[in-house]
């Protein structure tokens, strides 16, 4: 038994940048109508050789405010959407994408792949008129910080943004793999043997590292029983910009900005609203109980090859 273990552990994490951490949907689920009064739909050529599905929601009125969510390694963007169509209401426009075989997108989600769609994206942001906004925030969600950040240190481009929100994140692969590793039987005997299989290299300490003055929240559910907080120390602790903590109460992976908590949404939104004014004034502050409130048609856009359909 110990030998077939074995085996199948190696199995496992010989595939763990590709098929283990990656778990795209191809098939797409429609919005709530309540978040989606408009919204348009486009595509853009990736760097790897994808199709990339991008969809673009307006809020009320004509906004100079973006907001772009990195979502996480499961679905694809329509289930998604909870995390951040709630700033539509509050004058944020949002823009949203799937990676190379989430979606709409085409190819096969690996590595190399997600992270030149990371890099295209954010190129094709800072030199678009369509998302010449006054600011612009990154809202990157658990293994979508780490392709956000991997995609930033390719570019180079950290000026072009206001600040980046990254929760339910990670610091190293590697330790990610040995946490979900040690909860199969007879895991944590084996679990000592991951650094041998996962590449670390485009882990999140290794590209945060890379920025230089780009403001940053780490935030994490306390009780999150997929990444624990602690993965999310590590990462917080590697930055060297102005950054803050947020640890959250009482939520699981990933839900501390959906609807089914208020008060986080009210902390962060009072956060965007402040733009960079004081924005991290006290720098590198760590809260662990933030503030709670109750409460076809197509086109060509410069070099990018780009297309667009709209939907109400």
């Amino acid at each position: 038994m110990p030998t077939l273990f074995f085996y199948c552990l190696l199995l496992l994490l010989s595939g763990c940048n590709n098929l283990y951490f990656y778990s795209p949907k191809t098939q797409e689920s429609p919005l709530l109508a309540s978040q989606d009064p408009g919204y348009q739909d486009h595509w853009l050529s990736s760097q790897s050789g994808n199709r990339l599905h991008l969809q673009y929601h307006f809020a009320d009125t004509r906004s100079d405010r973006l907001v772009i969510h990195f979502h996480g390694n499961a679905g694809n963007l329509s289930e998604t959407g909870e995390k951040v169509l709630w700033l539509l209401e509050h004058g944020f426009d949002v823009l949203m994408f799937d990676y190379s075989g989430y979606g709409h997108s085409t190819g096969r989600a690996t590595s190399e792949a997600l992270a030149q769609d990371a890099e295209t994206l954010l190129r094709f942001v800072s030199r678009n008129p369509m998302t010449r906004h006054k600011e612009i925030t990154i809202i990157a969600t658990s293994m979508g910080s780490a392709i956000a950040l991997e995609g930033l240190a390719l570019t180079g481009l950290e000026n072009h943004f206001n600040q980046l929100l990254v929760d339910s994140s990670f610091d190293l692969y590697s330790l990610l793999a040995r946490d979900v590793v040690a909860d199969y039987p007879g895991g944590r005997l084996w679990r000592h043997l991951i650094p041998w299989f996962v590449d670390d290299r485009a882990s999140p300490v290794h590209t945060a590292i890379q920025l230089k003055q780009l403001p940053v929240i780490i935030s994490h559910c306390r009780d999150d029983r997929l990444i624990p907080y602690q993965r999310a120390t590590g990462l917080y602790d590697s930055l060297h910009t102005n950054k803050q903590w947020w640890l959250l109460e009482n939520c699981q992976h990933a839900r501390g900005f959906t609807n089914d908590y208020p008060g986080y949404q009210q902390q962060l939104l009072f956060r965007l609203n402040m733009g960079n004014t004081d924005l991290f004034a006290d720098s590198e502050s760590k809260s662990s109980e933030p503030t709670r409130t109750t409460s076809d048609n197509s086109t060509s856009m410069g070099n990018d090859s780009f297309s667009s359909s709209q939907a109400k």
